[in-house]
């Protein structure tokens, strides 16, 4: 749990140790007490979605880094999609940046493309760094990375349960990423499972009829207390 930045030299016939003596020692924080009466200038919440004590963790680090309102350190939080156990702590502050004292990222990675002010998000399409997917500049083409993984999207459509964890893993919107849990009490996997029975088993999915609500008046006033029915 422990790793030193030295190395042994024979000095003298004598077994010497040198180099620059920096020490970084790893505690396992699984209760968010193990992490108290300590300072250090970075603090690093690694795989966040799977940590199920997040949020009391990193509310008791800010005094890791800060002293009387005085910051020395800086936090970091990071990781992917996440499991059922972490996702709640850290979808509270990736949607609450400001609450938390997150940097605020003002973005439109969303669905309908509407901006929003959330944690920092990288989504897949934007960092795919195949061959062919990007230029000499080594920026990616959007577009092209999309419809790979749309296409990599289809191929789980009848595994409604693997397709969920295909995208919190590779996640385009930041719901997608919290999908697995987070504060959704919907059914995902039977709302996917909904998704794939319209997409391949069409005759088995009751066709929706359309049509308009109109009511009848007993006069041509067409008040509320006139209606006969509809």
């Amino acid at each position: 749990m422990a790793k030193k930045a030295s190395y042994y030299k024979m000095v003298n016939g004598q077994k010497v140790e040198d180099g620059w003596g920096s020490l970084i020692e790893a505690i396992v924080a699984d209760n968010d007490r193990k992490i108290r009466g300590d300072r250090v200038d970075l603090l690093i919440y690694e795989e966040a979605g799977s940590n199920p004590v997040l949020r009391q963790s990193y509310i008791k680090g800010n005094a890791l880094v800060e002293i009387g309102g005085n910051r020395f350190g800086i936090r970091i939080v990071g990781g992917t999609g996440g499991d059922i156990a972490g996702l709640e702590g850290l979808e509270d502050i990736f949607f609450n940046p400001e609450g938390y004292n997150v940097l605020p990222f003002y973005n439109n990675y969303t669905e309908d493309k509407e901006w929003v002010l959330t944690a920092f998000f990288i989504p897949a399409n934007i960092a795919f760094y195949r061959d062919g997917y990007v230029d000499k500049r080594g920026v990616c083409d959007i577009e092209k990375a999309t419809n790979f993984y749309m296409e990599e999207r289809a191929k789980l459509e009848q595994s409604p349960k693997a397709l969920i964890d295909y995208k919190a893993e590779y996640c385009l919107y930041p719901s997608e990423a919290f999908a697995l849990e987070g504060q959704n009490k919907f059914n995902k996997v039977k709302l996917v499972e909904q998704i794939s029975a319209i997409k391949f088993k069409k005759k088995e999915v009751p066709q929706v009829e359309r049509g308009i609500f109109k009511f009848n008046y007993s006069n041509p006033n067409h008040k509320r207390d006139s209606i006969t029915g509809v």
